[in-house]
């Protein structure tokens, strides 16, 4: 019998949401600081009380619109009877001092701006896509790092992800009484996400989520919208997407529905997993071809390649002359010369670097290398 071992103390904080909504918070400071973690607690439904003698003119803003309640005075011990939660942020050391001890006598969480001895909590690093939230902390030990992370992950995480947290909200008590029994429910909702509902969200077709979403649970199932073109991505991560066979399954049912089914960049990559690409003529980045071959494609060197209904681009930058290609071929060519003449699309680059044809074998491998490690 293999001896059970009890986990390791690793961490110097337990990750946790408060739920502060109608609870009373005191904010202890009047400056800039104080302002910003006032700000902080109203957002989370707080009733806030800023104990300062003199305000600055962002608190003093909020005191006159009743967002929150401001006392006049320098703080005493007592001014935090009935408080749920608890911030210092004054420039005086003895006073933050005073309010975490008072905090702590009182049982009540405090934390001290920048002075994670005297604090019970500390505040993270916060993505905010409300509902969704992403905290990052680092305990402390590098504030820079969590900062730098929060921008990383931010750039990555589009504002529409708050707006499907709040469909996935608004249609969670349907989806429990449809799917009681929680393994079935988990796997109504990993479709809703994989699938069409989530990409209606993300692409700001919000009317259309919804009543995919309610035919859903009506028991209409998960169809696959009929659409005339569909774009697959590509670029950093469609290794991971590739591997993911609920959304390869669900590329090749939308292939089945679309007049036309194209990829940008390594976005042929996956229609090749999918099985899309087997025996057509494609082409993807450079940096991919000898993938894309081995997936089951007919390799073509051209910027963008027409295969039936599919059509795949090169590099990123081929996005825009497959645009202008499928537009003449939906619409007609002047149709296409006047979406082309609407953005000025004249490309002049100042190098003729835009092929490894047009350059030397060592910058192909130095590029190449760059972009297999992620470093320039």
């Amino acid at each position: 019998m293999t001896e059970r071992i009890a986990p390791a103390a690793d961490r110097d904080y337990f990750a946790a949401y408060l739920n502060l909504r109608g609870k009373r918070g005191i904010v202890v400071g009047g400056g800039p600081v104080a302002a910003l973690k006032a700000e902080t607690l109203l957002r989370s439904g707080a009733q806030v009380t800023v104990v300062a003698p003199e305000l600055c003119p962002r608190l003093a803003e909020l005191t006159l619109v009743g967002a929150l309640r401001h006392e006049a005075k320098r703080f005493q011990p007592g001014d935090l009877v009935g408080a749920e939660i608890t911030i210092a942020a004054t420039d005086d050391p003895a006073v933050n001092e005073a309010v975490s001890a008072a905090a702590r006598s009182l049982r009540i969480p405090v934390n001290v701006a920048d002075n994670a001895a005297l604090s019970s909590f500390i505040m993270p690093s916060v993505i905010d896509r409300p509902p969704l939230q992403i905290a990052i902390s680092t305990a402390g030990a590098s504030p820079v790092l969590a900062r730098k992370l929060r921008t990383l992950i931010e750039s990555l995480l589009p504002f529409a992800y708050g707006r499907l947290a709040a469909l996935a909200a608004r249609f969670r008590a349907a989806s429990k009484r449809r799917y009681p029994e929680p393994d079935a429910r988990r796997r109504f909702w990993e479709d809703v996400m994989d699938g069409p509902v989530a990409e209606m969200m993300l692409a700001g077709r919000e009317p259309q989520a919804v009543e995919m979403l309610e035919r859903m649970l009506e028991g209409g199932g998960n169809d696959t919208p009929a659409g005339m073109v569909y774009l697959v991505g590509g670029g950093p991560g469609d290794e991971a997407v590739r591997d993911n066979s609920r959304v390869i399954d669900w590329v090749r049912k939308i292939h089945a529905t679309t007049t036309w089914t194209t990829s940008v960049c390594t976005g042929s990559l996956i229609l090749a997993k999918a099985g899309i690409l087997d025996g057509k003529k494609a082409t993807s980045h450079f940096a991919s071809l000898d993938t894309l071959v081995e997936l089951g494609a007919t390799l073509a060197r051209e910027r963008v390649v027409i295969d039936g209904k599919v059509v795949t681009g090169a590099g990123v930058s081929a996005g825009i002359d497959m645009a202008l290609h499928l537009a003449g071929a939906i619409a007609g060519d002047d149709y296409a010369k006047a979406l082309q003449l609407g953005i000025e699309y004249a490309p002049e680059p100042p190098y003729d670097a835009g092929s490894p044809a047009a350059v030397s074998a060592d910058l192909v491998e130095l590029v190449r290398g760059a972009l297999l490690t992620g470093r320039p």
